[in-house]
Parts: C-alpha cells; sequence; structure tokens
C-alpha cells in the first residue's frame, strides 16, 4: 500500500508540473495581442488577470494535493513500521516503500564441501616411501583443493600427492582431508606394510 501511494505522488506530481504549459502557451498568446485606440491593450490585459487568476487556481491545488498525500504517506510509514515492530518477533521482517521494480541480485550459489577421494589401499614395505594420491578429489564448483594426511603412525603430510615411510610393520588407518578453503571433507583407507622380504606380521602364514 505504501508503495502504490509514492508512486501515485510522483506520476501526479509530474502531471501538476506538467500543467505549467497550460498557463504558459495562453500567456505568450495575451502577450502577443495587440493593443487598440480604444481599449488601451486592456484585452491583453484582461487576459492576462484570467491567466493569473487560473496559475494561482492550479498551484492551491497543487499544493492540497502534495499536502494530502504527504499526510497519507506518513500515516502509512508510520502504520507500516508499527506492524514491522509488532511482527518482528513472529515471522518475516515488514518491509516498508519495497520497490518490485528495482533489479534483484542474483541469488549467490550455496558452496558445496569437495569429495574427498584416497586412491587407496597402499602396500608397502618398510623404510620405503609410498606415494599417496588424493588428486581424484573433485569439488562442485571447480575450486581448488588442499589436502592434508594422517598417516595412521603419528606423522602427518600435506598436498594432494605425498609420500611416507612406515618404520614398523602392521596396517595402518590413513585420512585424507580435502579442503575448498571453506568447507572440507575426509576420506580413509589403509596401508598394509610389510617387512623386507615380503613378512608381514598380520599373515598367520608369516608367524612361522
Amino acid at each position: 500500500m505504501c508503495r502504490e501511494f509514492w508512486r501515485f505522488t510522483q506520476a501526479y506530481g509530474r502531471v501538476f508540473l506538467s500543467l505549467w504549459e497550460i498557463v504558459a502557451a495562453p500567456w505568450r498568446w495575451c502577450t502577443a495581442q495587440p493593443c487598440t485606440w480604444w481599449c488601451l491593450c486592456c484585452n491583453r490585459w484582461l487576459c492576462w488577470i484570467v491567466l493569473i487568476a487560473v496559475a494561482h487556481l492550479l498551484l492551491v491545488l497543487y499544493l492540497m494535493f502534495m499536502i494530502t498525500m504527504f499526510v497519507i504517506l506518513v500515516f502509512c510509514e508510520s502504520l507500516c513500521i508499527l506492524l514491522a515492530i509488532i511482527t518482528a518477533v513472529r515471522g518475516p521482517a515488514v518491509r516498508c516503500f519495497q520497490y518490485s521494480d528495482l533489479p534483484t541480485p542474483p541469488a549467490q550459489p550455496v558452496n558445496q564441501p569437495p569429495v574427498a577421494r584416497t586412491n587407496g589401499p597402499y602396500n608397502g614395505i618398510v623404510g620405503q616411501a609410498i606415494q599417496m594420491s588424493a588428486a581424484g578429489s573433485t569439488d562442485p564448483e571447480g575450486a581448488t583443493l588442499f589436502a592434508t594426511w594422517d598417516f595412521g603412525d603419528g606423522a602427518i603430510g600435506s598436498g594432494l600427492s605425498t609420500n611416507h615411510a612406515y618404520v614398523n610393520v602392521g596396517t595402518y588407518t590413513v585420512t585424507v582431508s580435502v579442503s575448498d578453503g571453506s568447507l572440507s571433507s575426509t576420506a580413509v583407507t589403509t596401508a598394509n606394510i610389510v617387512g623386507i622380504g615380503g613378512w608381514n606380521p598380520n599373515d598367520p602364514t608369516d608367524q612361522m
């Protein structure tokens, strides 16, 4: 309602301002009227007086209209603010003088977390570095990814591709965390490390 009153005021304000042409054109016509010996320019003066009266009438109507609309707008906006205060704790805020013809900013896409990949499980020999890669990780928005590694033996690493050497045989839980700078996700795999010659303490057949 407030918006419509505001647009109504603007439109009629332009209409009343343009009404000056109603007075200006006849004024020029009156000025062009010739004086005669028997009237002593009475026709020109009479024309001017009528036009001045019409101009005053238009001015009074314009001022009355503007004052009326101003009072309506103040009442409308005060009512809108009151409703906004009342509904602030119970629902969405009421917005006063909201123009539908203003450009709407484009909706910002919601950032999605990346998908982590470990490219595992891994197998290796004690003391020899194992190449590990999270290069298969992806991000829905195509952002640049950063990765950190927990090799499961107390050591950590970084980078989408890294390598690590274990000093003891066993099966280790390897965790990679991939981040796009805002959100992150993790993936888990294993690293099965055997001794030199292929001895694996987890294999019962190697206990002999």
